[in-house]
This record gives C-alpha cells, structure tokens and sequence, in this order.
C-alpha cells in the first residue's frame, strides 16, 4: 500500500510539474514577438501530457499493489515534468531579458546617456514628423541650436568629470524655460537643441532670450563658480529650409554667428551663410593640406635679452589655401579640434620642424625650436615613442627642442597626461608652460610640472608699460619663475618701451611684433642677414617689422 502511494505521489507531483509550465509557455505564445508556431505546438503537447498523467494517476488508483514498471514510470514522468518546468521558466526568463535588453537598447537610441534628454535620432524624427503633419494644413515651428560658451577650457583645466556635471547642471537649468511641448535635447558634447512647435520667429526671439539670461549665472561645480554663456541659433520652418537636415544645419549657421558676434542669439540669414560654408569646405580640405604640404611654418625668433642674441624660434602653422590665401591658425586650428585631425596636424608639425632644424644645424645655425602642444597631444600616451623616432631620424638634439604646453593643459587632473609629460621631460625636451597668468593654475601644479620656461602670456606684455596691474604680474612672475629656476619668456613684446621695461626686470627671452613678426624660412634668413640684435632692434625703435 506504502508503494502505491508513493508512486501516486511521483505522478501528482510530476502533473503539478507540467501544470506550473503551462503558465509560462502561454505567456511566450502570447509575446508580439513570438511568431513561432513551435510554442503553440509545445503548448498543445503539454495539456496531451497532462492528459496523460491524469489517466496514469486514475489506472495507479485503480491497482491494489503497483509494480516495479509503475514506479518506475513515475519516477521518469517526475523527472520528464522538472525537466520541461525548467527549459520552459529558462525560456520565458531569456526571452523577458532581451525584450528588457532590446528596450533599452531603443531608448539609447533615442536618447543622451548623461542627461536623460532625447538625442539627435529623435530629433529629427520629430522634426520630419512635424514637416509631414503639417503638409496638409499651415503650420510653424522653431529649431534652436544651441553651444556653451569656454566649456571646452572648462573640460580641460577641470577634467572630463567636471564637464559632465556642466552638462547635467546646464540642461536642468534649460529645461526650467521650456514649455512642457516644447522637445529639448542633447546633440553631443556641448551641444544643445530645442524644437518649438507651433512657434513663429517671436515666440522663439523670447524662449532664446530667456535661456540667454537664465544662463547669466554662474554654476556651481566642485565648490567653484563657473561662468558659462550660450550662444542660440534659430532655423524658422518653412522659411529657413523644407528638411530636417537643412533645418539643422541653418540653425547651426546662427549659432556660429551668434556666437562670433556676441549676441548670444541670432537668427539664420541665408546672406551670411557664406562664412559657413567656406568653413565646411575649409574642414573637408584641411588633410589633403596637409598631404599636399599647404599648411607651412613661419618663425617667430626669440631673443636672449641678456645676451643680445637670437635664442631660437617659434613654429607656427600657416594655410597657404589655394583660394582662401593664407589662412591663421585661429580659423583652421578649431576644424582640426572638430574633426579629430589635431593628433595629425601636430605630428606634421612637428616632423616640418625637427625637419627644418636638422637643415639650419647643417647651416651652422644652432637654434632651439619651439612648438605648440595642444591638450589632444598631451593625452596622447603614443606622443613620447612618436617624438623620439623623428628626434633620431632628424639627429636632433633633444635639449633644444622646447615644447609649450598651455597653463590650462597643465591645471587637467589627469595621470595619464602627467606620464606623457615626465616621459618628454625624461628624454631630454625641454618644457615651457604657455600663456601663463590666464588659467587657474597654483604654485603647486608649477612645483609638480617638470617645466624648464614660464611664457607669460602676452595680454599682460603688451599693455604692461600702460598698465600698472599688468606690470605687477609681470614682475611677480618672473621673481617667482626664477625663484624657483625657470627661464623666463615673455610674448607679445610690441613696442620699445615694453622691450625696455622687460629688461629692467630682468626678463630672460622675448618674441613679438617689436622683434619680428613670424615669417617664412626665406625671410627669417633674410632677417638675419641683417646684423646684430641690437641693430635689428635700433631699426624697430618706432614700428613692428
């Protein structure tokens, strides 16, 4: 009797086994995604078991003492329902996980990471949305694109982390002006836009106006006050284009000339789009400028003060653009920081230079070169074995290679740009820390950074004889830079009298319009044929060069 409850047992356990199935094989059935008949046919299969192990359990009960194959049995239907209770809870388990998975993976496509905002996908759907619901009725709206003003100094003189609290602080600040229809979203970086349907150009003039002011006061980031403007361009529909695409891109014209302007916003004007596009044709050539050596160095020399001599020279990048002419730094260096070229365009620079020293050492002409580093360079943990194959391809001496860093480059908490730099400094290069006095650097990123020269920037060399405030920060950091047994070079000397104040305080290096401005190969020979410093100089009493 024992037996035939315990085989009867096997069975009721097995059947409530197969009956817990049913549950999640009917949900798969049910799944939008499911299109599969084999879960239907599963299904169908697990209520024929069941009916199954109903008849087993009513012959068991019918039997006075089971035998052997009965328990038997049993025990395999026990096994055979865990077993389908298992794959069919596994099943549903996975297939809850990529609909989970497969969720989230859409709303990451459709929105920012870092601050929650819908991202560009959605914008412009939303845009050619609004385009299509309005082809059978007149209607408006307004794209506004939106720039930080100096995030990116922000970025690198605080770190990445501290940027990206920026963002979330500016697009909560943003939000507060919006209306609840209105579609604000994050394109990237430090770029912001917002839809504003049914607006005409006057509603919009006051949402731009309102952000503009809102962003007036100062954020709060790791216990500092962070100033940070905007600059807002606005595309009307249907006015300023029939697409998303030429919606977008006018509004990111604006921008630009909102931003060089100062106005905070503008409107799109199709007659002041000239710029942008000699700025994108600018941003499509500027590798092939540099495969086609366009883009060429001047010489800005700098000048022992103590010795009267000519320490070395500048490297600086010039476009000679086939229809532009010649294009400045200023203009291009940006296109090369927006397309990921600044890694290139500073390895071409440098091999132009190491090329041209090894030419002026066989000339007799010993000079140090100095050349710009960007923050793009610094991280570049490649940049050291880079700069030592050129160094012993070009037979440079590697102590008169001068690299300026910028004072904001040097303030980045970062471990892997600090490595960089001990590994330069380990090679022989010396260091130089540009634009002194303009960042928000300390005594002690001086004590930390391996630097050879302090440049002081030349905001505060050329008004210095005019400016009492500018000659006391002069003064001071040459104290402190020779204190501390740095080499002094001041920029920007553009008139005698900042020369000769200079001298006076014992300044150690000097470059600027006063001296020579940056010219050619050819012409910095020829300015050298010239004479002595000193009667180069008594030339320049009056005017720049």
């Amino acid at each position: 009797m024992v037996l035939k409850y315990i085989t009867m047992s096997l069975v009721v356990v097995g059947l409530v086994l197969l009956l817990s199935s049913l549950r999640p094989v009917r949900k798969i059935c049910q799944e939008k995604e499911c299109t599969d008949l084999t879960w239907n046919f599963i299904f169908i299969l697990l209520v024929l078991f069941i009916a199954g192990y109903i008849a087993q359990l009513t012959m068991l009960s019918r039997q006075a003492v089971p035998g052997i194959a009965e328990i038997l049995v049993a025990m395999v239907f026990l096994g055979g329902s865990l077993f389908v209770l298992l794959i069919t809870r596994s099943s549903l388990s996975s297939i809850e996980y990529i609909r989970r998975i497969s969720a989230l993976e859409l709303h990451y496509a459709y929105h920012d990471h870092l601050t929650g905002l819908p991202n560009r996908n959605f914008l412009y759907e939303k845009i050619e949305g609004l385009i299509k619901d309005s082809s059978s009725a007149h209607f408006e709206f307004v794209v506004l694109m939106m720039d930080l003003n100096q995030f990116k100094e922000v970025n690198d003189s605080m770190g990445h982390q501290a940027g990206d609290r920026l963002i979330q602080h500016v697009a909560t600040r943003i939000k507060k002006v919006l209306r609840v229809t209105d579609t604000f979203v994050r394109l990237g970086g430090d770029e912001f836009a917002v839809l504003l349907p049914g607006a005409n150009d006057k509603t919009a003039e006051v949402v731009a106006q309102n952000i503009v002011r809102f962003m007036q006061d100062p954020f709060r980031i790791d216990r500092r006050q962070i100033p940070i403007g905007i600059s807002i361009g606005l595309a009307c529909y249907p006015e300023d284009g029939p697409s998303a695409d030429m919606l977008i891109q006018h509004a990111d014209v604006a921008m630009y000339m909102a931003k060089e302007s100062g106005s905070g916003y503008a409107f799109y004007d199709a007659s002041e789009d000239q710029y942008t596009t000699q700025r994108l044709s600018m941003l499509c050539n500027l590798r092939d400028a540099m495969d086609n050596r366009q883009i060429t160095l001047h010489y800005q020399p700098i000048i022992d003060m103590q010795h009267k001599k000519v320490w070395g020279v500048e490297a600086l990048a010039r476009w000679q653009h086939p229809e532009l002419g010649l294009v400045m730094p200023d203009e291009f260096i940006p296109l090369a920081v927006q397309s990921n070229l600044m890694r290139p365009l500073s390895q071409y620079i440098l091999r132009t230079a190491l090329q041209q020293m090894a030419e002026w050492q066989k000339e007799g002409l010993d000079l140090r070169m100095s050349v710009n580093l960007s923050i793009h360079d610094i991280q570049d943990a490649l940049l050291p074995e880079k700069l030592r194959e050129l160094i012993e391809r070009y037979r440079i001496n590697p102590a008169r290679l001068m690299l300026e860093i910028t004072e904001n480059s040097v303030m980045t908490d970062s471990h892997g740009m600090r490595v960089v730099i001990e590994q330069l400094h380990e090679m022989g290069v010396s260091l130089a820390i540009d634009d002194f006095g303009t960042g928000y650097s300390s005594l002690a990123y001086l004590k930390q950074i391996p630097a050879d020269e302090i440049k002081i920037d030349k905001s505060f060399v050329r008004d210095m004889s005019r400016d009492d405030n500018d000659a006391v920060i002069v003064r001071t950091t040459i104290d402190l830079a020779h204190n501390m047994g740095r080499r002094v070079i001041a920029e920007g000397v553009e008139a005698q009298d900042a020369y000769e104040l200079l001298e006076i305080l014992r300044c150690d290096l000097a470059q600027g319009y006063y001296i020579c401005r940056p010219v050619s190969v050819a012409e910095f020979r020829r300015w050298l044929a010239h004479g002595p410093v000193t009667e180069l100089l008594a030339a320049r009493a009056d005017s720049p060069a």
